[in-house]
């Protein structure tokens, strides 16, 4: 960010050949009757001096200025590195989350393993349920009854799960 240039800028348009052109210069001397007499020679020579004087003015501005704003960079700079430091998180404070997610993560997932489990004993105890009914040939009144059975087993499984 660099402020002092626009600064500078504006404080340099200031200098008097900045403002004034040589023809703007020449005509404001001519104006005043003390100087007619003066040659188009001696005012460029004179504004020629000006011209030197404004540019040591301006460098003398400019390092004026850059010695003005060093300390209110460096206050600025420190404040946003303090800014920073205040926002931000330690990387151990980081790492202590993400061992807290994984911690959470892994209880999750026993809970889940355990009720898949739970779901699978149920299906396993339903499939044997109906291997050892459908090991004979059924017929209608037979796959019927089955049927109905199958229902009852599932009715009770259903009651035991609440």
């Amino acid at each position: 960010m660099e402020t002092s240039n626009p600064l500078e800028n504006f404080l340099k348009n200031w200098l008097t050949t900045n403002i004034l052109s040589f023809d703007d210069f020449k005509s404001a001397i001519r104006g005043d009757s003390r100087f007619k007499g003066i040659s188009d020679e001696d005012l460029r020579e004179i504004y020629a001096l000006y011209k030197a004087r404004d540019d040591t003015y301006g460098n003398n501005l400019t390092r004026r200025v850059e010695s003005s704003l060093e300390p209110l960079r460096q206050t600025s700079l420190e404040d946003l590195e303090q800014n920073q430091s205040d926002n931000s998180y330690s990387l151990e404070d980081m790492i202590i989350g993400l061992y807290n997610v994984g911690a959470l993560l892994e209880t999750r997932t026993n809970v889940i393993n355990k009720r898949m489990k739970e779901e699978i004993d149920v299906l396993k105890r339903f499939d044997d349920a109906t291997i050892l009914q459908s090991s004979s040939a059924p017929s209608n009144n037979n796959i019927l009854q089955m049927l109905d059975n199958y229902r009852g087993i599932l009715e009770k499984l259903d009651d035991m799960s609440t």
